[in-house]
């Protein structure tokens, strides 16, 4: 509870002042003095976003892959006593 109300105040102070979540003064002149930076900004950050994701999604997809094999062994196969 308490930490829903921290969000929505949060939410709530960037909604009415919304300077603060601006990026810092030097950045905001370097994006707006070159037409292709804030492209470059974007990529950069679409790509940082992308990996985990891509990451994540492999692994689920390769373990989701592991528990729908079919279970074909038997234990026998690989007891001790051969």
């Amino acid at each position: 509870m308490r930490s829903r109300f921290l969000i929505a105040a949060l939410f709530t102070a960037l909604l009415i002042c919304p300077e603060a979540a601006e990026a810092c003064p030097m950045c905001k002149s370097a994006a707006e003095a070159d037409d292709r930076l804030p492209r470059a900004f974007f990529a950069s950050i679409m790509f940082m976003m992308g990996m985990p994701v891509a990451l994540a999604t492999g692994f689920g997809i390769a373990f989701w892959r592991l528990s729908k094999r079919p279970q074909d062994w038997r234990p026998e196969d690989y007891s001790a006593e051969r």
